[in-house]
């Protein structure tokens, strides 16, 4: 059976730079699945992972385009999409967000095949001739388990 941590070490929070971090975050979040939402509307995609994602941050958004940039790696999963592109300048058809001043926001169809096992869209997909039909995230965890259960077996 689990143990539960007591409540106040669960109280202890996160500083209050990421704390503000975070919550710039999840504004943009709110605003990325506006633009989604549109998308789907308008039936450019299907669903979150059909979608890249392309985002600029203005000066009305003081420091939010460096932070997409350093969040650049998480924001897929942030905002349940196979890609995301924090582009060096407006244009390219993004559109100022309705909800987020000094953030432009455009939604195309993400590049590459879908992957068989995340059913994210990569490039990547195809090139591992030992898994040809997924991405290569799925490639490589599907390597590491392959290769515990090779241990496992030679284990016993």
């Amino acid at each position: 059976m689990a143990v539960f941590p007591d409540a106040e070490a669960l109280a202890c929070g996160i500083a209050a730079k990421d704390s503000e971090k975070w919550e710039r975050l999840a504004q943009v979040r709110a605003a990325v699945l506006v633009a989604l939402e549109q998308a789907r509307a308008a039936k450019a995609i299907g669903g979150g992972l059909e979608a890249k994602v392309r985002l600029h941050a203005n000066s009305k958004a003081p420091g939010l385009q460096e932070l997409l940039k350093e969040k650049l790696s998480l924001l897929p999963a942030l905002f349940i999409v196979s890609q995301v592109v924090v582009d060096p300048a407006e244009g390219n058809g993004l559109l100022p967000s309705e909800t987020l001043p000094g953030l432009a926001v455009k939604i195309e169809r993400a590049d590459g095949k879908k992957c068989d096992r995340c059913w994210n869209y990569s490039t990547h997909v195809g090139e591992n001739t030992r898994y040809p039909t997924v991405c290569e995230r799925c490639s490589e965890a599907l390597a590491e388990i392959e290769s515990d259960a090779t241990a496992g077996v030679a284990a016993t």
